[in-house]
């Protein structure tokens, strides 16, 4: 009940939610992990056995009209690993391409 008090105080007797609508953004590449059993997307990507899981590009399409363009490989490498250096990234995509 103190919160309620505190944040009329500050903010007013409103309290507002906010939500985005994510549900049309679907991903392009699921960078994952091989390990001896299993493979795992929530540990480090500079381990053996790395395996970037990319859609065909008949599924990549955008999903709404007027969705976010398909991200190239590289494109989704860099936006899910910005600290990954140049030679690293260079290494992965030679592998793939």
């Amino acid at each position: 009940m103190a919160y309620l008090e505190a944040h009329k105080k500050v903010h007013g007797n409103k309290i507002h939610l906010w939500h985005s609508d994510d549900l049309g953004n679907v991903p392009v590449a699921r960078p994952l992990v091989l390990y001896f059993n299993f493979l795992s997307g929530d540990v480090s990507f500079n381990s053996y056995g790395r395996v970037p899981g990319v859609r065909r590009a008949s599924v990549s399409e955008p999903v709404r009209a007027g969705g976010a363009p398909r991200k190239t490989l590289e494109e989704a490498l860099r936006s899910e690993f910005p600290d990954l250096d140049k030679e690293r990234l260079k290494s992965i995509l030679s592998r793939y391409q």
